[in-house]
């Protein structure tokens, strides 16, 4: 029976059959490697050219066949054959997410031109890629219901990817059940100290990202923490979907002691709402008072901060701790560039 163990590191049979001669024996020559193996000389010489170019051997100026330390050749090629392989997965799984498509095209031409929403199931297993794959491919706030996720073994990658998402400046808001924040939680906290806000109610209803307004992602069914998930493209859907996280956005409860918390009360909500770029009649809309009243608290928020611009009276919130993270990087991109009066 022949020993193909050594064939996933590309070595073919016959490479493989000298290469364990000269582990046996040690570095030899090619007329000894012919004796060894009762072969014919020619044959020897295309397979050691074989272990030359696959670094394992090399041929010395006398003719020898030097062996190479095995732990360090035979380790390169496990490397290089690993990398290999996670190329190839990736590639299989963006393949796999495009069988969808093909099969409704096969069906009767695109989702849009069948006119079917643009929605589509897949497996458990497809979510992490699915996921990180929308992240990069979106544009916009992220929203989440996270009844549960930071228990599970995936969310250490989709944690990976929103935080690099939201070291960009991009934003995040989610609603947790109370307990997410009441016990010790290293993946809740992460994101949090990335920018993320977060809101808490009691029950939250189900599983949902919403991301941007291009895509959303739940359950097949409402609820359920497990089986098929829906992706879903369709705008109107996406849009409803976003528009539901909303509404229980308003109903969920500020987190004691978090920086919206802070942000809410007195000058420091003025300051969160200057951060975020509001003109005056905006704020007026937002605290429910006159557009004159608005400018009286800006001017005396300034002087309380002994600010001679909006500008500065940013920053300076900021130096005191008023703003959150999320709410500092807003004040940034909004004034960056040449600072108005």
């Amino acid at each position: 029976m022949v020993d193909d163990s050594l064939a996933p590191l590309g070595l073919s049979a016959e490479a493989a059959t000298f290469y364990r001669l000269l582990l046996a024996h040690g570095s030899t020559s090619l007329t000894t490697l012919s004796d060894l193996a009762s072969s014919d000389l020619a044959r020897v010489d295309a397979a050691v050219g074989e272990l030359v170019r696959l670094g394992l051997t090399r041929r010395a100026r006398d003719g020898q066949v030097v062996l190479k330390p095995p732990e360090q050749a035979l380790g390169r090629l496990v490397q290089q054959q690993t990398a290999r392989l996670v190329d190839a997965q990736a590639a299989l799984g963006r393949a796999r997410l495009g069988v969808p498509d093909l099969l409704a095209q096969q069906r009767g031409g695109s989702s849009a031109a069948a006119g079917s929403a643009d929605v589509r199931r897949i497996e458990p297993d497809e979510f992490l890629d699915v996921m990180c794959r929308l992240l990069v491919e979106t544009t916009g706030e992220v929203v989440y219901l996270r009844p549960d996720q930071w228990a599970l073994p995936s969310s250490l990658v989709t944690n990976l990817a929103l935080l690099q998402e939201l070291r960009t400046g991009r934003e995040s808001r989610a609603v947790y059940p109370a307990t997410a924040l009441s016990e010790p939680n290293a993946d809740v906290r992460q994101r949090i100290d990335a920018g993320e806000r977060v809101r808490v109610m009691p029950k939250v209803p189900t599983r949902l990202a919403v991301l941007g307004t291009e895509a959303a992602v739940l359950p097949e069914w409402w609820g359920s923490p497990k089986g098929q998930r829906l992706v879903v493209r369709q705008p109107a859907l996406v849009r409803a979907l976003r528009e539901l996280f909303d509404l229980l956005w308003e109903r969920a409860q500020v987190p004691p002691g978090s920086s919206e918390a802070a942000e809410a009360d007195g000058p420091r909500r003025l300051a969160a709402l200057l951060a975020r770029g509001l003109v005056d009649d905006q704020i007026a809309r937002t605290l429910g008072c006159s557009v004159r009243t608005v400018r009286r608290r800006v001017s005396d928020l300034m002087a309380e901060l002994g600010a001679s611009s909006r500008f500065e009276a940013g920053a300076l919130a900021a130096h005191r701790g008023w703003l959150s993270a999320a709410s500092l990087r807003r004040h940034e991109a909004q004034y960056a560039g040449p600072q108005p009066p």
